[in-house]
């Protein structure tokens, strides 16, 4: 099965629109392994993700080191969230190649090209179906999955030298 993950923190449960990623989940194709850091620690939860039948792996709050070793084994993270700032989970992500199932609110995914974000982002997070129809495509194209992912880092990291040369060159003017 293929590796998903939903890591959030319980701070920001209110805002990540678990429940219509739950309800994507339980109606996908291909069978998979959901990984989390604490989600299923909230009996709410992990009482509707057991009446879903998802099958999850729980890690709990890990340490960096433990959580990287957790990111080599995921083939796509979903961070459809209803209010984001910027989204490290999903940066770090795209920066290891992992493609990333994300809504438009998730700032990180402003600055993928067209294409890519067609594939990926969700326009309406109220709709589970619109989740589960991007995560189908992902899941049944290993091909695809890889091709992404790479894309995706590619992106971040050209975004990311942009940010820093408009960084560094505010920093020289104030010089």
């Amino acid at each position: 099965p293929l590796s998903l993950s939903m890591f959030y923190s319980p701070f920001e449960y209110g805002r990540k629109n678990i429940l219509n990623c739950l309800l994507a989940l339980s109606n996908l194709r291909k069978k998979y392994t959901l990984h989390l850091n604490g989600l299923s620690e909230d009996k709410y939860y992990k009482a509707i993700m057991k009446s879903l039948n998802i099958s999850f792996v729980e890690h709990g709050c890990v340490h960096t080191n433990e959580y990287e070793l957790i990111l080599d084994k995921i083939d796509i993270g979903i961070q459809v969230g209803f209010a984001e700032t910027f989204n490290y989970i999903a940066a770090e992500h795209m920066a290891r190649g992992i493609p990333v199932i994300a809504s438009r609110m998730v700032r990180v995914m402003d600055d993928m090209p067209p294409g890519i974000f067609k594939r990926t982002i969700v326009d309406n997070a109220d709709n589970a179906f619109e989740i589960m129809g991007k995560l189908n495509r992902l899941m049944s194209s290993p091909e695809e999955r890889w091709a992404l992912g790479k894309e995706m880092r590619s992106a971040l990291q050209e975004s990311n030298r942009k940010r820093v040369g408009i960084a560094s060159a505010t920093l020289e003017g104030m010089r």
